[in-house]
């Protein structure tokens, strides 16, 4: 399940991922510099170079990949005690089954201005200090468990990519994709052509 976990959710963000990073040259740019100061200083892509919070931009523009392409739409959860909602009379009973519809969270105009642009620098601020809404992984013991797995392959793919080659648009990448209804998760019906130009 560890593994299972991981390798979907990374390869479904990195395919995200590099599709907003053909049709963002700025945030593409941006992210290249990163990664090559990282590789730079380390002199290798390790373990200790992914932590530092000195290229803390990787993290941002992936937090936006999830944000626009959550590995799910929602979350389903069960209560295990009966549970009063703050500030109201409702009680959620044990056993009763909730939904979390992240998808629309992830799109709402009151805590992500702008949300159909591809924009990593919104995460210079905290998220969820009133509330959880952000909840590309889950939260508490039921947290993916394959996040940091997912995290690390992606930085590691993302750094690798980024420091070879540029990513760029081709005549059939679309502008916009539509997602698959009868998809597990969230995936386009578009084929997400780009072109890897080596950078000499």
């Amino acid at each position: 399940m560890f593994f299972i976990a991981g390798f979907v959710t990374t390869t479904l963000a990195l395919t995200h991922t590099l599709y907003e990073l053909a049709l963002n040259p700025e945030v593409q740019e941006k992210t290249r510099k990163v990664a090559q100061e990282m590789v730079n200083d380390y002199e290798e892509i390790s373990y200790e170079a992914l932590m530092d919070k000195k290229y803390a931009y990787m993290d941002m523009l992936l937090n936006e990949t999830h944000r626009k392409y959550p590995a799910l739409s929602y979350l389903d959860r069960a209560c295990t005690v009966d549970y009063k909602i703050p500030g109201t009379n409702y009680v959620l009973r044990k056993g009763d089954r909730i939904i979390i519809p992240t998808y629309g969270h992830n799109f709402d105009e009151n805590y992500f201005p702008n949300p159909e642009k591809y924009d990593p620098d919104r995460y210079l601020n905290r998220l969820n200090q009133d509330g959880l809404y952000f909840l590309p992984f889950g939260e508490g013991p039921r947290a993916c468990i394959g996040e940091r797995f997912a995290s690390l392959n992606l930085k590691v793919a993302l750094t690798n990519i980024l420091t070879n080659f540029s990513v760029e648009r081709l005549p059939d990448t679309p502008e916009k994709i539509t997602i698959n209804p009868k998809a597990f998760g969230i995936q386009p019906i578009e084929r997400l052509n780009v072109l890897f130009k080596p950078i000499k």
